[in-house]
């Protein structure tokens, strides 16, 4: 069917469309003149619209895809062993770099690929054999090449064999919006006509390969995968007398590229002459230079340009190219479509050697410190690239940007991933802060602390936590978008990005968070899941089988799966894209990693927490392509790479500051008060809103709490809160505020749901965002079950507002199991944590004061259900000393002290004992506010040698720091009426007064030194 090549002394030369332009260049530049009598001819040759293949030049270069096609119709044949064996290293070379672009970008397996490894019979072996000694000569060992199609081969192919059949269609004239854009959108009977594999995807059946190979009788298929599975295969299709090489290679480099043929009808002087072009083609210095630089050749002269603004050898291409009278054939820009999966992508060996990069530097940091996780940062060191290379919006130049993206590493074992990061985008981390790593006063603790190390968005640790802080992160934004965003002028659009593993996925506070954010339908919360089946007992399959994609699903999350993280940025890259794309849902990206990616230990739990050892590090660092012996290794060329982040984020704060300068010209009100929230002004003056309670009505703190935060409400326009499921118990709403919902995200009350741990954990998530004020309420016995994110706020001086009401016994008949006894001991124990339990409403408002003041510690407040009396003598401002006199006498005989509901009780048992004895009454809101106060005025508070008697309806743990008796709990409640259950653990006013009387008896006036402190650092 093609056309007898002429005579003439011209060498013909046709280009396939996606032929880099710079090989189209080195071929005329080769024969400039004459060559044995042969003058070059560059003809305008396209295989794709010739059908007869009538215009087949002498030298062409074809897509792999179409090449059995081509075969099919009698014109085009392979350049075999012996026509390119002296130029074969040159040859491979120039397809291995080929595969790293394929496989860094498109996803591609690492193999090589041959043409006729899988062939029918009519194909003679000899062909074969010598193409696989070929490969053998250059290092490739084993190749596997059975044919099957995945989703994009089919898009692509469909619209080939559109073009081949027609003889009106042009490829060239092809647009975006003609190109299908998903697998069920493709003419698959047009693909079954020739069914060969463009990107390698994995066999549904053994069958169905079988199947495809009889059926479509290849000349030139492969498949890539593990020999040892298609043994199955070889043997059923040998028996037809297929004549198979099934050659595994799991380590080498799989190339899908163009391939150069040959007229299959040149004379063989006239072949020669071809063969030597591929020759001077594949030898070309310049070529090889731009190979070793991991470079590739664009596609076209507008890619050349674009890159000649940042590379001095593309700029030097381009050069080249401007002086030089060249017909381009086919130059199309396919843009974003379907076909541009084909296309070469630039700077392959780059995008490599920077992730080969984080990951030796994450080893590096663990071994230097003798400890550490290097499994996770190794693991996911691709994921990290990718986000902070194309999406990751920060700038070192404004570190508290407020429209920064949020990053939160929730297995923050991995921090030295993070750290490495920082380093790489210019934050305040030198190469010597990351060999700091774990030691003391560094900017590198074992896990990432927020407030300790510039950017660190969220303090992680206990598996879990940074999943929900994140989702109150989210929130956060969500909120100011929707009460501060106009038109055209967005304050507010940053996403937060999240890390998690295994272990954080297990946690129930995880389960929690992501229900509540599928609720709220948080869509610019996006997570990124190291799916690495590994935790520290071994693999997941031990304790950890659940179908992850249905249950998160199931709460409310669209679910995105990249299936090789290790090593496929494209598909990472167009995850990231397509998370953005959704609008009504947060995103999970459930990333199919190996733990330890490259290492001897990789994808075992030995990788997971201890240094990979001298040995271990020194191979993973060859298999990179370093020097084994050299440590924390940042190449210019990557430093170099990393430098465009930084100006991008530079710039896209500049835009951002500058759309903030339009927004105060427009919007001066609201641009005033946010700066107010931003900087935790209020609105007024806090004393003269806070209630003063002279009346003598009698009513419960919890009540009183909530009179409060209504009075205070207006003037803390950065306040949101709500409760978790107890709102009319915690009354923790406030009239006329609405709530935050999906549908209006003005409002400022939230409704958690029955999830006391993720409430916390995201109070704390909204607080780490850095404008919000948060207060969440829940009955006092659940404190407990939100006591690790209680924690993480008091270590990461967040200044969380926490309203725990039904504190005691005093809740009567719902029993033990809500009556809390250990629960204040144990909130009085976390360092930096202030509790306040008020003894009425003047108290009440003491607390609101000291906990609205507060920026770096969290505040409990403690309150009742029950009703109780508006005492004579408590004061809004002495609250804030932690403790103080509110009955007293010179020289008092014995001095009875309370908090909460208790005051009330001491009042009456020094009334009891008033007739025979001097009482001094002491209500004691906070034991942590009263020992910040000087050792003088706790001793005016608690004179020497008087006895004293405290009362408190809780665990008298840590009390003899500050009393001599202590009338409290030792055992559960009980479930009666609050009366009975006071007289029943005899927490009363005649107990207090007896035991009073007997320490008088006991002491006098000399009883033993009190410590007036914490236990332990009383003063010497």
């Amino acid at each position: 069917m093609s056309k007898q090549p002429t005579t003439s002394s011209t060498l013909s030369v046709g280009l396939f469309p996606y032929l880099p332009l710079g090989v189209l260049e080195k071929i005329k530049q080769a024969f400039p003149t004459q060559i044995s009598g042969y003058q070059v001819n560059f003809v305008d040759f396209n295989c794709y619209q010739d059908e007869d293949l009538g215009s087949l030049p002498d030298v062409a270069c074809v897509d792999t895809t179409l090449l059995p096609f081509l075969v099919s119709k009698g014109g085009v044949k392979a350049l075999d062993a012996e026509m390119v064996k002296d130029v074969a290293g040159e040859t491979f070379a120039f397809v291995t770099e080929s595969a790293k672009v394929n496989q860094q970008f498109y996803g591609f397996p690492q193999y090589l690929c041959a043409n006729f490894l899988v062939s029918s019979p009519s194909v003679a072996s000899q062909q074969v054999s010598s193409l696989l000694q070929l490969a053998q000569q250059v290092g490739y060992e084993k190749i596997v090449f059975p044919g099957i199609t995945s989703a994009d081969a089919y898009t692509v192919l469909s619209l080939y064999e559109q073009f081949v059949q027609s003889s009106t269609s042009s490829i060239i004239d092809l647009k975006h919006d003609d190109l299908p854009q998903k697998a069920e959108q493709v003419d698959r009977q047009a693909c079954e006509k020739h069914r060969t594999i463009l990107n390698s995807s994995i066999i549904a059946s053994e069958a169905e390969f079988v199947a495809s190979v009889k059926q479509h009788k290849p000349l030139a298929d492969y498949y890539v995968g593990y020999s040892e599975s298609l043994s199955e295969i070889k043997s059923i299709l040998e028996k037809d007398n297929y004549k198979i090489q099934l050659v595994g290679a799991r380590d080498k480099p799989f190339a899908y590229t163009d391939v150069l043929v040959l007229n299959a009808n040149l004379c063989d002087e006239k072949q020669k002459v071809a063969v030597e072009a591929v020759r001077t083609l594949l030898t070309c210095p310049t070529i090889l230079q731009i190979l070793s630089e991991g470079l590739t050749l664009p596609a076209n002269k507008n890619s050349i340009e674009k890159l000649a603004q940042s590379s001095p050898i593309y700029k030097q291409l381009l050069e080249q190219f401007s002086t030089l009278d060249v017909k381009v054939l086919r130059n199309v820009d396919f843009g974003s479509s379907t076909v541009k999966t084909t296309a070469k992508v630039l700077r392959p060996y780059l995008q490599h050697i920077a992730v080969a990069t984080l990951r030796c530097l994450t080893a590096d940091t663990v071994e230097k410190a003798k400890s550490g996780h290097p499994g996770m940062p190794i693991g996911m060191s691709p994921i990290a690239y990718v986000l902070w290379k194309f999406f990751f919006k920060s700038s070192k130049d404004d570190v508290n940007w407020i429209n920064r993206d949020r990053f939160v590493l929730s297995n923050g074992h991995g921090c030295s991933l993070l750290y490495a990061m920082l380093h790489m985008t210019d934050y305040n981390m030198t190469l010597d802060d990351l060999k700091k790593f774990r030691t003391l006063h560094s900017k590198t603790p074992g896990h990432p602390e927020f407030g300790h190390t510039e950017g660190v968005d969220a303090t992680t640790g206990p598996l879990g936590q940074g999943i929900c802080n994140a989702v109150g992160m989210a929130l956060a934004e969500a909120h100011l978008a929707a009460r501060f965003n106009k038109d055209q002028l967005s304050l507010f659009d940053h996403y937060t990005y999240v890390f998690c593993g295994d272990g954080c996925l297990m946690e129930g506070v995880v389960t929690e968070g992501m229900s509540f954010a599928g609720h709220q339908k948080l869509n610019k919360l996006i997570v990124f899941y190291d799916d690495n089946n590994i935790t520290i007992d071994g693999n997941t399959n031990l304790t950890f089988t659940q179908d992850t994609p249905a249950v998160v699903k199931g709460l409310g999350w669209h679910v995105i799966t990249v299936h090789d993280a290790d090593n496929d940025l494209l598909s990472i890259k167009k995850a990231i894209e397509e998370a953005h794309t959704i609008t009504d849902k947060p995103i999970m990206i459930i990333c199919k990693t190996t733990i330890g990616y490259a290492t001897k230990m990789q994808g075992t739990a030995k990788v997971h927490g201890s240094p990979l050892g001298a040995d271990a590090l020194k191979n993973l660092k060859e298999i990179c392509g370093f020097n084994g012996d050299q440590s924390f290794i940042v190449p210019e060329i990557v430093r170099q790479d990393f430098a465009p982040i930084i100006t991008r984020n530079k710039q896209r704060l500049d835009q951002w500051n500058s759309l903030k300068q339009q927004y105060e010209q427009q919007y001066t009100a609201e641009a005033q008060q946010l700066q107010r929230m931003i900087s935790h002004q209020l609105e007024g003056d806090i004393l003269t809103k806070l209630p003063q309670y002279n009346e003598e009505k009698k009513i419960a703190t919890r009540s009183t709490s909530q009179q409060v935060l209504n009075a205070i409400y207006s003037l803390i326009p950065s306040l949101v809160g709500g409760s978790a499921d107890l709102t009319p118990s915690n009354l923790t709403d406030v009239s006329g505020c609405k709530d935050m919902q999906p549908e209006d995200r003005t409002g400022r009350y939230i409704r958690f749901g029955v999830r006391e741990h993720a409430m916390v954990a995201i109070a704390n998530g909204i607080l780490y965002h850095g404008i919000l004020r948060t207060y969440v309420g829940t009955f006092l016995n659940f404190a407990s079950y939100a006591l690790g994110a209680l924690r993480l706020s008091a270590l990461s001086q967040l200044p969380n507002i926490f309203i725990f009401t039904h504190d005691s016994i005093g809740l009567g008949q719902d029993g033990p199991t809500h009556q809390p006894v250990e629960v204040l001991p144990l909130l009085r124990s976390i360092p930096n944590h202030t509790v306040i339990r008020p003894a009425d409403g003047r108290e009440t408002s003491g607390a609101y004061l000291y906990a609205i003041q507060s920026t770096k510690t969290p505040t409990s407040l403690i309150l009742s259900r029950q009703d109780l009396p508006q005492l004579k003598g408590t004061d809004i401002q002495k609250t804030l000393l932690g403790a103080y006199t509110i009955q007293s006498h010179e020289n008092p005989d014995v001095i009875l002290v309370g908090t909460g509901s208790e005051v009330s009780l001491v009042v009456e048992a020094a009334r009891l004992l008033s007739s025979d004895l001097k009482v001094n009454v002491v209500s004691m809101p906070s034991w942590e506010l009263f020992v910040k106060q000087p050792l003088e005025y706790r001793k005016s508070v608690f004179p020497e040698g008087i006895p004293v008697v405290s009362a408190e309806a809780s665990s008298t743990f840590g009390w003899t720091s500050f009393s001599h008796y202590c009338v409290g709990m030792t055992t559960f409640g009980a479930s009666a009426a609050a009366e009975e259950v006071y007289k029943y653990l005899n927490i009363t006013a005649d107990n207090v007064a007896d035991k009073a009387r007997k320490l008088v008896n006991k002491y006098g006036k000399n009883a033993p030194r009190l410590p007036l402190s914490v236990v332990g650092q009383e003063e010497l």
